[in-house]
């Protein structure tokens, strides 16, 4: 028998693997995780450091492709974890999106390891009118806040340069329909 499902089970905003368009992508920098968290120490400052301005209920996410506004729906920020997650919608674009902060052996020198940090940025945009627009929005912003916080948090200035595209087409975007 087929099972039944309510909302509950799948929001609104759940989305299958076909219908995404996801954006990735990540820095490594020369600091401890402990480090990095007193930078991106809760979601204000999180938004601030990729150029977005949290409202009430909203952040206006701002970069050079243009503005946007993600109306959020649900928010959780994870310190212990090290780890943000934003659900919401940009118009007709349900968004899931996530920051994380990983611990990394940013080098290996005269037997030493050097301890490193690899923030990781996440975005998953589903179906709509404004998908892509959104999408490029966000690349940019994503790109634009990784090297401001590279600059910011990197001892040695040795660290890996954000990766600007997935699929080699320069929008840091992919599709899987």
């Amino acid at each position: 028998p087929a099972r039944q499902t309510s909302t509950t089970d799948h929001p609104p905003t759940a989305m299958t693997a076909a219908e995404l368009t996801l954006i990735d992508n990540h820095v490594v920098v020369a600091c401890t995780v402990d480090e990095a968290i007193q930078l991106l120490d809760g979601p204000d400052q999180i938004a601030s450091s990729f150029g977005a301005v949290r409202e009430e209920t909203s952040t206006v996410i701002r970069s050079s492709r243009g503005d946007c506004v993600l109306e959020r729906l649900s928010e959780r920020w994870l310190p212990t974890d090290q780890v943000l997650t934003v659900d919401g919608r940009i118009g007709d674009v349900a968004v899931h999106a996530h920051l994380t902060l990983m611990p990394v052996a940013h080098s290996i020198s005269n037997g030493h390891v050097q301890p490193g940090t690899r923030i990781w940025v996440h975005a998953e945009l589903g179906p709509g009118s404004q998908t892509r627009r959104a999408a490029r929005i966000i690349t940019a912003a994503f790109t634009h806040g990784l090297e401001h916080l590279r600059l910011k948090l990197d001892r040695a200035g040795l660290s890996d340069a954000p990766l600007s595209s997935r699929n080699g087409d320069g929008d840091g975007l992919s599709s899987t329909s």
